[in-house]
This record gives structure tokens, sequence and C-alpha cells, in this order.
């Protein structure tokens, strides 16, 4: 673990920017106890994926911030159901509410992105926030693996090994496929344990006593240094005097008269300031301590302020006034003769974030790391400590009023934590069509429960309207029998109103009001989805168009707001350069379609490095597989005849076949022919369903037979079985 020392290392959102020569970005996944939707969307997104300036809100930077997400093999975000506010725009990220019942919180926070070639984990104290990532003063540990320098790889195996332990009811596929992937890839580089370092887990096991273990037998402590914004709230002195008795039970807490000035220990607490009637300038402490005697434990403990002033060289050049950084990092340092032992990571010094609870499932879920030196490399530990400002406050008799107590918690709403997750799935037998799937956790079902379309204020639901039957789409009770998923079937009006709301308003028996509840889409079902839920799919002349290179994919999806989105695409509306309309032509349309074969391999010759990738170029809403339907609309609709369609199907075939062949790395051949044939086997059944409508035009001697096994057994193909 290196020591980074300038300004632009020490700002968290440069550090998670990925390496531009370490590949394409395969996946993303994020646990955080809040999560703030805009800046996930506007400003986190666009940095990882090198998309250009913060809060880019243009219409071209969302689509292609669509289109990105639609090459991932996932992109999720796990965050505390207590927290949840509102989920991204996009349907392509999931977001999963996490609720363990009669259990301590989600409060874990892991930023985990996956390359081609690395994998880079941050762990630490930040929310996926804009105060978090922009104005907090946070601690955390970006780890990063790859082939050249695998050496992190070890702590990053260690938090994805249990990840879904401990999300047991909520881990996703999305999300599996992505940790798999990453455990893939430090498998073949080889990460070695560093001998110091350990990446731990709070919540099955102790934190506390994961961070005591790992102190030398026999050394004694003579200092701990805790940074935390919040304590626990007790007389006694909670989480503190709770780790001050562990330390003395195993015997490393020196005896009175051992260290410099008689005392056996000292206590460094670091809290947040706050400003004291003292005038300008006074700082304060934060902490619910005040009254705790500690020296009668042979103990001197302390209170300091850490200084909430932002560096005059982190300041950007036209920022003006005073700024402040509100404390929100957490640290724990022990400090003896010889060693010094770190931790950084999520948990605040309370009874439930360092496992000070019975029983431990009642300790809150958090992520951190454990870093050990000794001698002169104990100095880059005690750099993390951060500032201080004032004179410390000695905790014990006299120390109230020199202290502020915390800000009383905030009251937390319900949740239904007998949802797991409401998502658009595709539906059994006909992936072309989605149904609404809701997935439950059956034994905490207690009573009547209702599903209904999200409104703008969830509050307007009373309990004299709640039988009200406007917009609900489902409705369960507790002894109801059936399995964890239920299913229903939605028609097209309503998927389109889902889409674009991207929420249910749930309720039930111990909320009448209810509580917007997140809709996702099934990873089966993205490759299909419109690039945005207010835009719909291309047709056959925008799809032909873009092959010819006459339109970019960004202007595939115009803007709806804009009156002159179209302009850009006028090249394809059909007028001929002697202004004669001719998209209605067929002569002209099969010889715009052959134009844009050439186009059509060259696309499929950009083989995108995730299965997702490939799907979204070979089956997705601008795929061969596309036009083909397109092409088999039209004959529906009497716009093309059977022969002229015929002809397009086996070009698009010949396409496809072509692509067998095209150079993959190894690695992604067996996913690459898998997809190939999955395209080629739909369009073939396209084909042989316009043979079957069709038999007076495509007759068995008719000419088009002869062509199209002529062109079928130059690629070894037989599309007609």
């Amino acid at each position: 673990m290196k020591r980074k020392t300038s300004d632009d290392q020490r700002k968290l959102m440069d550090r998670l920017v990925p390496a531009s020569d370490s590949g394409a970005l395969l996946g993303l996944l994020g646990v955080t106890y809040e999560f703030q939707a805009d800046f996930f969307e506007t400003d986190l997104l666009p940095a990882v994926l090198g998309l250009g300036s913060t809060m880019d809100r243009a219409w071209n930077a969302r689509i292609e911030l669509e289109r990105r997400l639609s090459e991932m093999i996932s992109a999720t975000v796990f965050l505390d159901a207590r927290c949840y506010r509102e989920r991204p725009r996009s349907p392509r990220v999931e977001l999963v509410p996490v609720h363990r019942r009669n259990a301590g919180i989600l409060h874990a926070k892991l930023f985990l992105l996956v390359q081609e070639q690395a994998v880079q984990l941050s762990a630490g104290s930040a929310n996926l926030t804009e105060s978090g990532y922009r104005s907090n003063r946070e601690a955390a540990a970006v780890l990063r693996a790859s082939p050249r320098d695998p050496g992190a790889g070890a702590h990053i195996r260690q938090a994805l090994a249990l990840l879904p332990e401990y999300l047991d009811n909520w881990w996703t596929e999305g999300a599996d496929r992505l940790v798999r992937k990453a455990q893939v890839l430090l498998d073949e580089w080889g990460c070695p344990q560093p001998k110091d370092e350990w990446f731990v887990w709070g919540g099955l096991e102790p934190l506390w006593s994961q961070f005591i273990g790992r102190w030398p037998h026999g050394e004694p402590v003579q200092r701990l240094t805790i940074v935390s914004p919040f304590w626990s709230d007790d007389a006694k002195g909670g989480a503190v005097t709770a780790m001050l008795d562990h330390l003395r039970t195993r015997g490393i807490i020196p005896e009175l008269g051992t260290n410099a000035g008689g005392i056996g220990l000292e206590v460094h607490l670091l809290t947040e300031a706050r400003a004291a009637g003292g005038g300008a300038g006074s700082q304060c402490c934060r902490t619910p301590l005040a009254a705790v005697d500690f020296t009668s434990r042979q103990i001197k403990a302390s209170v300091w302020a850490v200084d909430p002033a932002v560096a005059a060289s982190e300041m950007p050049p036209t920022a003006g006034g005073a700024a402040i950084r509100t404390l929100h990092a957490k640290i724990a340092l022990l400090e003896g003769p010889e060693t010094s032992l770190a931790y950084v990571g999520s948990a605040n010094f309370t009874d439930r974030g360092w496992g000070f609870v019975s029983p431990t499932t009642k300790a809150n879920v958090e992520a951190g790391i454990l870093v050990r030196r000794v001698g002169k490399d104990r100095q880059m530990l005690r750099q993390m400590i951060p500032a201080t400002i004032g004179d410390p406050v000695t905790l014990g008799p006299g120390a109230d009023g020199k202290v502020v107590k915390p800000d009383p918690d905030s009251m937390v709403a319900p949740w239904p934590d007998f949802l797991r997750e409401i998502l658009l799935a595709p539906a059994q037998g006909d992936d072309s069509t989605l149904d609404l799937e809701i997935r439950l956790v059956p034994d905490y079902v207690q009573g009547t429960w209702s599903i209904s379309e999200a409104v703008t204020d969830p509050t307007a639901y009373t309990r004299a309207n709640i039988d009200s039957q406007l917009g609900q789409l489902f409705t369960g009770h507790s002894g109801d029998q059936g399995s964890e998923r239920r299913r229903l079937e939605i028609d097209a009006a309503l998927l389109s109103r889902l889409l674009i709301d991207q929420e249910v308003l749930v309720r039930w028996w111990d909320c009448h009001e209810g509580r917007l509840f997140p809709l996702n889409v099934a990873l089966g079902a993205r490759e299909r989805l419109p690039v945005t839920p207010s835009s719909t799919n291309p047709g056959e002349r925008e799809l032909i168009a873009y092959y010819q290179g006459k339109i970019t994919w960004e202007e595939l999806y115009p803007d709806p707001d804009d009156p002159f989105a179209y302009v850009a695409g006028a090249t394809h509306t059909g007028l001929d350069t002697i202004g004669v309309d001719t998209s209605k032509i067929q002569s002209y349309q099969i010889r715009e379609f052959v134009e844009a074969l050439r186009g059509i391999r060259d696309d499929l010759a950009r083989v995108p490095a995730t299965v997702p990738g490939m799907r979204m170029s070979l089956l997705g809403a601008i795929s061969p597989l596309s036009l083909a339907a397109s092409v088999q609309l039209a004959v529906r609709n009497e716009r093309r005849t059977p022969v002229a369609a015929g002809f397009q199907f086996v070009e698009i075939l010949a396409c496809l076949e072509e692509a067998r062949s095209l150079p993959v790395p190894a690695t992604q051949q067996d996913d690459w022919r898998q997809v190939v044939e999955e395209a080629i086997g739909k369009v073939s059944e396209m084909l042989r369903c316009l043979l079957r409508e069709s038999k007076p035009d495509l007759r068995e001697d008719a000419g088009f037979r002869k062509y199209m096994k002529t062109i079928a057994s130059l690629h070894n193909a037989d599309w007609e079985d």
C-alpha cells in the first residue's frame, strides 16, 4: 500500500478514472449506504467512462452514456433501503435496495470497476453521492490489479469472495456475472497475499476482533487514535470503552507508569468541528462522550476537532469565499513501540459499526482495509490522520460545555422488506415481450400488500382511497400460496409508462401511504430496450442510413425536445437528388440496402469485449437482427414483396455467416460464436417463415430458391432446416 501525497492523487474522483491503456470498461458495481442518482449518472459515470465534462446534460452525452452502458456486462448498485430516494434514469443501471431484517444496516462503501486488463476496487468512507466524492473529508483505499502489477489483487479477491454472502437475498445475476469475470482475471494474473495488509468485512465476524487480532503478540499499545464523525451515544463510553476493555483483556495495554507522563494509554478521538460560542473561528467538537471518566481506566482520553478548512491548493481557481470539508472519514490507528496498525473503511466508531453487539448479526455490514507497518514505514499511517484545529478537550468531569452533542438521528421511513426486487423480465416462451416480475421473501409477508403505478407524491394515497383500483397492478396476501416469483402480463402502453416512471408504488399492512420502489430491467431484456425510455428504436430507413454512414449512432435517437434534431439525419428521409421521394419505391429501397451491406460487415468487425456488447451488436436495437425484423414487418404490411424481402434476408445471413470467422481473442471466441449462431438462427427462422407464407412467389423452381441455395453453399450453410 503506497502513500499518495499530491493534491491530484488525493482527489477520490480522479483516482477512480480507469487507466486508458487497460482496455474497455466491462462493468461496474457499487455498494453504498446513501445514493444520489443525479450525481451518479451525470458526474460519476461520465468520469469513469471518459465521456467528458462533469455534469454534461446534453442529449448526445446522454445517448453515448446509454450506448456504453449497453455494452457492459452489468452496472449494479446496492444501497441500504432506508436511504432510497430515486433511481437513475437509465434502465441499464440496476439499483437494488437492501434491507436486513432484525440485523444491522448495509453501511459498506465499495466501488468496483472491471476492465479487460485491470480490476479496480475502492473501499472507504465515501457514499455514492456528490458530497462523498467531491466535498467531504473522506478516507479510502483505491486498489488496482493488472497483469503487470497484480499486487492488490489479493485484497480485491478477499472482498469479492464474501460480497454475495453479505448481500444474500439481494444478489443479482448481473452482479454475479461481473464479479465472476473479475475473479477469473485475478486468477489468471496470480495475486500473492501481502504479508501485512488485509481486506476485512464487518457483519459476520466482529470488526474489532479482526482489528485487534492483527496486533503483534506481546507488544503493548501506547496510543489509540480514532477518526469518526459518529459515535455510540452511551454514558459509559460505548464502542470506545468496549475497545479498551478488549485491549486490556488481551494484555496489550501497558500498566500505569510505563508510558510518558505516567499514563498507561493515550486515546485521541478526532471528530467534526463545530463553531463554538466564543466568536469567529472558535471551534468545539461533536461527541457524546464528554462525561465519560477515562482516568479511572488509567487512560488519558482527549477529543480533537478536525480542521474543516480546504487547502488552498485544492480550491478551484474560480472559487470564492471560505470552503469547508465535512468530516466523514473513518480511521482507527493503534501505535506501539515498534508497530502501527490502521483501519480505513466505512465503519463509524459505534457499537454496530465495530461489532460490539450481541448477536453479531445486529452489526452493520462494513468494509475496509487493515494495514500494519513497522519501523520507519509507520509514518505513512500516521500521515492519514487529518490535521486538527484548536486545543484538545480532555474527556471526563468538566468536559461538558466544551463539546457539542451530535444531532439526533432522523426518523427512519418504513420499507417493504418482503420484496427482493421488482423488474421487467422476458415473458416465458417469448423473449420479444416483457412481463412484470415480482420477487418475494414469502416468510416476510404478514398481511395485504399491493403494487401500483408510481405517482409523484405517494402521500396522496390515503387510507380512505387505498382500495382504489386506479393504477393498481398487483395485490397479494399473507395466506397466498405461490413461489418466490410472481408474474404479471403487461401490454405495450403499460410497458411504456413503466419504462418512463421506472418506479412503482408499494403499499402494505404497515405503511398505507406506500413507498416508491425502483423498477429494474432483467439482464436478458436490456438489449432490446430503446436507448432512453422516451425514445423509440430506429426503423429500416434509419438503420440503412446508419450502416451507409449517412448518419451517426447518436442521430438514430434525436432529442425529442429539439425541433431541429432531425436535420442531421435529413439524408435518410428518402428524397433523391432531384427532389423525388423514393422512400416507397422498392427498387430504390433495395439499392439503398445493397449500399448498406459494407457498413453491416464493418460494424460487425468491431467485436465488442463483452457478451452484452456482442448481443447488442448482433441482436440489439441497432443490429442485423433488428434490420431483418423491420424487413419482416414491411412484408406483413405489404410494403415489400416476398422476393425482395427474401433477398434481404439472404444477404443479412451472408454477413452473419462471415462474422463467424472474424478474428476474436481466444477468451471471447466461444461467446462470439454462440451469439452469432443465435442471430443466424433468428434470421433463418424469419426466412423460413417467409418461404412458408409466400409459396406462390417463392416456389421451389423459382429463381430465388436457386440464388438462396447458391449463397448458402458458399458458407456451408442450410438456412431452410
